[in-house]
């Protein structure tokens, strides 16, 4: 028996009820609106070559995906991210979740924008 775990509706983790230490991932196909959306949060991704070097940024601002990413692996919440950084909306934390997935899987990422210099 799969049940959801204490996670949101849109998690992707599933509980095996059977074997309660193992974590099934739904895998999205890809297609129809789970493509859509996955494609507007990687725009949200931007690579400027005249800030931090053309590390990727969140929607162009001097907010490094890769600091993102640093605070939720030290256990920091979204919640807490997102009073650090008021600019920032829940949806930028989901794009760099997903921007370092599509690294990781090496999957398609034509969808993060790339500015010019300026």
């Amino acid at each position: 028996m799969v049940e959801r775990s204490g996670l949101n509706e849109r998690s992707s983790l599933l509980l095996d009820r059977t074997n309660p230490v193992k974590l099934k991932t739904r895998l999205y196909t890809g297609e129809g609106a789970e493509m859509k959306e996955r494609e507007e949060l990687l725009q949200r991704i931007t690579v400027n070559p005249a800030i931090f070097q053309g590390k990727p940024i969140i929607r162009g601002m001097r907010i490094k995906v890769e600091n993102v990413l640093a605070l939720l692996e030290q256990g920091v919440t979204v919640q807490d991210i997102l009073e650090d950084y008021p600019e920032l909306e829940p949806d930028d934390i989901r794009a760099c979740i997903a921007y370092a997935r599509h690294l990781v899987a090496n999957e398609d990422l034509s969808a993060v924008r790339v500015e010019a210099a300026q």
